[in-house]
Parts: C-alpha cells; sequence; structure tokens
C-alpha cells in the first residue's frame, strides 16, 4: 500500500499512514441555552435539542425548567426574534423563554442575557442603548 514497513510490519513513518476512523461518525448533539424571560436574575439552562421530536416537545421542557406559566409559544433569539421550528435553532446559541402571548421587552430582560446582548451588538445597533441617557 505504499507504506515502509520495519522488520516486524508496522509503519515506519506514521504520518504516511492513513488516518481510519472507525464505527459511526457522528456530529455533537446540538445545544441550547434557554433563559426565563421573566427572571431577572436566571441562569441559562442547558438544552439537547436531539432529546426534542417536536419544538412543541422543547418548549414544553423550556417552560418547564424556566418555570415559565403559561406555555411558551416559540422561544426568542436574544434580539427578540421569533423561533418556531427545531431546524432554526443554532448550536451554543442563548434563546429566550417567554410565557404565551407575553411581548419581548429589551428592559425586562435577565441581567445576563442584557450582558450578553451587549456584547453580540456592534455599537449603533438598534437595540444597542449603551450609550442612551
Amino acid at each position: 500500500h505504499g507504506l515502509e514497513r520495519s522488520a516486524t510490519m508496522h509503519a515506519k513513518n506514521f504520518d504516511a499512514a492513513p488516518v481510519q476512523k472507525f464505527g459511526l461518525q457522528i456530529q455533537p448533539p446540538l445545544k441550547i441555552f434557554v433563559w426565563s424571560g421573566l427572571d431577572r436574575h436566571g441562569k441559562p439552562h442547558p438544552l439537547l435539542v436531539r432529546d426534542f421530536r417536536s419544538m412543541e416537545q422543547l418548549l414544553l421542557k423550556a417552560s418547564e425548567v424556566c418555570q415559565v406559566s403559561p406555555r411558551a409559544m416559540c422561544l426568542h433569539t436574544l434580539t427578540g426574534l421569533p423561533v418556531r421550528a427545531l431546524a432554526r435553532l443554532r448550536d451554543l446559541e442563548d434563546y429566550l423563554v417567554l410565557p404565551g402571548g407575553a411581548p419581548y421587552l429589551l428592559d425586562r430582560l435577565p441581567a445576563g442575557v442584557r450582558e450578553r446582548l451587549g456584547q453580540q451588538l456592534a455599537p449603533g445597533h438598534a437595540l444597542d442603548r449603551r450609550n442612551d441617557p
């Protein structure tokens, strides 16, 4: 196969040996962090998306772990965009869980979310309030 072999039949130069992967190669599971949009001092709760077959199941669990009632109708990105499908979730992203029908209000976000949001927004962005009086 083009490899030089020693008397013991081991490859002399391991850099020349082809890399072989055994077993099924899969991507690591999608992980998101959900925050209660009602708890100003709340912490993020990790969820593995593979544990859910539908967005409905994920919303039930997210509402439960964030102690949000009535159940959330969708998740929201930190900038307030609604997410209604599992396929729209992005790995290691933060999402807000708001009670069904509650509006996204920037000034009522948890402190940890406001901190992360401030890091994500470019100065001058429509939601950037760092220089507001």
